[in-house]
């Protein structure tokens, strides 16, 4: 599953806005054409947002258009926008305001697969009683790949008052929950108004991840570092630290990259992501090194480990890139493996072809120290 711990709200029409959003730490980006964007700025902003995706320079982030409902002058107009071919493939997935019904799903989908985009899937946001009521039925639609809590709107709609600690919402929020997971579907959480206030955001991160949140929706850049924390893969499962697979892409032509993030580790343990071919070379990077090495699967190149410096916990975050041999297994996950607590511990990272057997990895070199904790990513 892709990680989308902070999924952040750009305003389409805010071309600062669209170009420092290239550089933010963000999972992923929702270009804003909806609440963000004035009735009168709506066809600029449209054409803002297509030239942006069709750039190519948010990286690894995953891009999102929220588009104006179907219901309104500008609704069909963003689909041709953004389901043509030069854009939907650079677009995950449309996201649709106030989803509160299966036809509403159906018509989106009906638009989209006349225009060819048979492959663009829909987020919809729940953000009305009725929504959230019939949140089971609307997740199980197959076009559906997340569910967005649109809470702004929907304290509105309740006639209630925002709170701190949001337990007016705990229901609301809970079943959605809820029905996201009956259905085997993402979820993330609404936004936080008061960007200001760091530690009310916080807290409300702590809660939403605690009721079962993939992530969160944000409105601001500051926002961007607790929604990753908080929200980040934890592994700790012995007590030892974290390690989060921040992403790992590809681009098409057996060239990889991605970023790890370790904390609190303890002192003497290693962290070494190992890469090996079909023939058992073994290829090794690690976090902790003074240069992020491009290695080439079945070069032969072995860096020596790196533990973690002395003097306690410690975190430290880092690039890697490396490149598939020719004539390998086409690469479709990765699984960061961590050992806790000895020095001769590796994290080690497996490779799975897309019949889901491993071809690189612990598995074909079987002298490797056996991880205790695993974290895997499907390779975007």
């Amino acid at each position: 599953m892709k990680p989308r711990r902070s999924v952040l709200y750009m305003p389409g029409a805010n071309a600062r806005a669209l170009e420092k959003a290239r550089a933010l730490p963000c999972d992923s980006i929702i270009f804003d054409l909806e609440d963000a964007v004035a009735p009168d700025a709506k066809a600029d902003a449209r054409a803002q947002v297509v030239g942006a995706v069709a750039s190519g320079l948010y990286g690894y982030r995953e891009l999102l258009v929220r588009c104006n409902g179907l219901n309104t002058p500008w609704g069909r107009d963003d689909l041709d926008a953004f389901a043509g071919v030069k854009v939907s493939p650079n677009v995950s997935a449309l996201v649709f305001p106030k989803i509160e019904n299966l036809d509403q799903i159906d018509a989106i989908s009906l638009e989209l697969d006349r225009r060819g985009a048979r492959r663009l899937k829909l987020w919809i946001m729940i953000e009305t009683p009725t929504g959230v009521l019939d949140a089971r039925q609307l997740a199980r639609h197959p076009r559906v790949e997340a569910l967005v809590m649109g809470t702004s709107d929907l304290v509105k709609e309740l006639r209630a008052t925002h709170t701190v600690s949001r337990s007016n919402l705990d229901y609301a929020l809970q079943y959605c929950v809820l029905a996201a997971r009956a259905a085997g579907k993402v979820i993330l959480d609404g936004v936080h108004l008061d960007f200001r206030n760091l530690d009310s955001f916080r807290a409300s991160c702590e809660q939403g991840r605690a009721m079962g949140f993939d992530g969160r929706t944000l409105i601001h850049p500051t926002q961007v570092d607790i929604a990753n924390e908080v929200y980040g893969i934890d592994a700790s499962g012995n007590g030892e630290g974290q390690i989060y697979l921040d992403y790992l892409t590809t681009d098409g032509s057996g060239n990889f990259s991605g970023a790890i993030t370790v904390s609190g580790m303890a002192v003497g343990d290693r962290i070494t992501a190992t890469a090996t071919d079909g023939s058992n070379s073994t290829s090794e990077f690690g976090p902790n090194m003074v240069v992020a090495p491009v290695v080439t699967l079945g070069n032969g190149t072995d860096p020596a480990n790196t533990a973690l410096a002395p003097g306690g916990a410690a975190t430290m975050a880092d690039a890697f890139t490396f490149q598939a041999a020719s004539g390998t297994d086409t690469i479709t996950a990765v699984t960061v493996t961590l050992a806790a607590g000895t020095a001769g511990g590796l994290s080690l990272v497996e490779i799975t072809n897309d019949a889901g057997t491993v071809v690189y990895g612990s598995a074909s070199n079987p002298a490797s120290d056996t991880p205790a904790i695993t974290l895997t990513t499907n390779i975007t």
